[in-house]
């Protein structure tokens, strides 16, 4: 099984597509949405991608670590939404 972990802040724009491609390559998407203040963590779950919420703004490595350890893949994945032309 193959998990994607990403990281997200304020991605309601692009975390819809960013969540089409990728499902088609792994078996499990978990967003670890970082205290976003638009509709991020709502579009992914709609899209199917397991999402995790920080209560707080904790950054990057904080998001990709807790997303990592929710995950259940044997092989992960991961990135942040930095991945602006992915």
């Amino acid at each position: 099984m193959i998990s994607a972990v990403i990281a997200a802040y304020n991605e309601a724009e692009n975390i819809g597509k960013i969540i089409d491609r990728t499902k088609n390559f792994v078996d499990e998407i978990i967003v670890v949405d970082d205290a976003s203040s638009d509709e991020t963590s709502s579009i992914a779950t709609q899209k199917g991608a397991k999402v995790i919420e920080n209560s707080k703004n904790s950054g990057q490595l904080v998001s990709l670590k807790r997303g990592i350890q929710e995950a259940s893949g044997d092989m992960l994945f991961n990135f942040t939404m930095c991945l602006r032309n992915f």
